[in-house]
C-alpha cells in the first residue's frame, strides 16, 4: 500500500507543477485538489496505526473523489476519468482476496464513477477551458501515470509472493542457485 501511496503522491504533485507552470491563476482549483490528494497520499503509511485497511480506504476513497472532481472541472478530453482502472490491480494487491466485497464495493464505486464522469462532463461542459495542448498533455501524463502505478504495483507484489515461495521452498540445485543470484 505505501508502495501505490507514494507513487500517486509523486503523480499529485507532478501534475500540480505541471499546472502551476501553465497558469496558476487558471488552474488554481485542480492545482489545489492534487496537492490535498497528495497529502492524503502521503498520509497512507501513519494510518496502518488505526487499522489494516485504512490506508487503502482513505487513498482509494479519495482518488476517487479527486479525480471525479477533476474530471468535473476539465471534462474527459483531459483523460483523467481513465485513472479509476489504475485502483482495479491496486485493490486485490493491497487487500487481498480475504477482502472480496469491499474490492467489489470499491471496483463498482470506482466504475460507477467513471461512467458518470464520462457522461456528464463532456469537453463542452467543462468548468475550466484549457487549450487543446494542454488537454493532450494531460492525458498522455493520465495514461503514463496509470499505466506506471498499475506496473509498478502488480509487479511490486509479485516479487514479493516471489521471495516468500523462495523462503518455503529450499533450494537445492546449482541452476536454481544461479537463478536466484541473477533474478
Amino acid at each position: 500500500m505505501n508502495v501505490a501511496a507514494y507513487l500517486i503522491a509523486a503523480f499529485n504533485l507532478i501534475y500540480a507543477l505541471e499546472q502551476v507552470v501553465l497558469d496558476f491563476a487558471t488552474w488554481k482549483p485542480v492545482i489545489y485538489i492534487n496537492l490535498v490528494l497528495t497529502a492524503v497520499a502521503l498520509a497512507v503509511p501513519f494510518l496502518h496505526r488505526f487499522n489494516d485497511v485504512a490506508g487503502a480506504l482513505t487513498l482509494g476513497i479519495s482518488e476517487n473523489i479527486g479525480l471525479f472532481l477533476l474530471t468535473y472541472i476539465l471534462g474527459t478530453d483531459s483523460g483523467l476519468h481513465i485513472q479509476y482502472f489504475a485502483a482495479v490491480a491496486g485493490y486485490f494487491v493491497v487487500l487481498g482476496l480475504g477482502r472480496l466485497r469491499l474490492i467489489l464495493a470499491l471496483i463498482v464505486g470506482g466504475l460507477g464513477l467513471h461512467l458518470a464522469a464520462w457522461a456528464w462532463f463532456t469537453p463542452e461542459r467543462a468548468l475550466l477551458h484549457a487549450k487543446p495542448y494542454e488537454l493532450d498533455d494531460l492525458y498522455i501524463t493520465a495514461v503514463a501515470t496509470t499505466t506506471t502505478v498499475v506496473a509498478v504495483v502488480v509487479y511490486y507484489a509479485f516479487r514479493l509472493a516471489e521471495q516468500a515461495r523462495r523462503k518455503r521452498t529450499p533450494c537445492c540445485t546449482t541452476s536454481c542457485r544461479r537463478r536466484s543470484w541473477t533474478g
